[in-house]
């Protein structure tokens, strides 16, 4: 699963994703990281150069290698910067592409309804 996070300075992939794939993990000196429930992780590699196919929209991007478990990949603000990229509040990512072919790519879920209760 991906996650386009806006909310994530670096583009993270699990290592076990990029063992199942077999690119080739670089050594790096490790450095924390914070994660979103407020607990610590590592990272310890990188991969460089992978490409990443969404919807048709071809890019490539660098990764900081995470023993993540809930998210094979996350694009975060390198990947969106790299694109020209802003999210739109209903669920879409538009950018601009270096060729200058711009796109958007719509989440495959949505959130369920929720019951609104109201008083007039």
């Amino acid at each position: 699963m991906i996650l386009i996070d806006s909310g994530s300075t670096h583009n993270m992939m699990s290592v076990s994703f990029a063992q199942k794939i077999g690119l080739p993990l670089i050594p790096i000196k490790p450095c924390s990281v914070w994660l979103p429930n407020n607990e610590p992780s590592f990272i310890t590699h990188r991969v460089l150069r992978v490409p990443v196919n969404i919807q048709g929209v071809n890019t490539e991007a660098d990764f900081e290698v995470w023993d993540g478990v809930r998210y094979e990949v996350i694009l975060g603000m390198a990947w969106l910067k790299e694109v020209d990229a802003w999210i739109a509040c209903r669920g879409a990512v538009h950018g601009k592409l270096q060729n200058g072919k711009s796109f958007s790519i719509k989440g495959k879920r949505s959130l369920p309804s929720i019951p609104t209760l109201s008083h007039l």
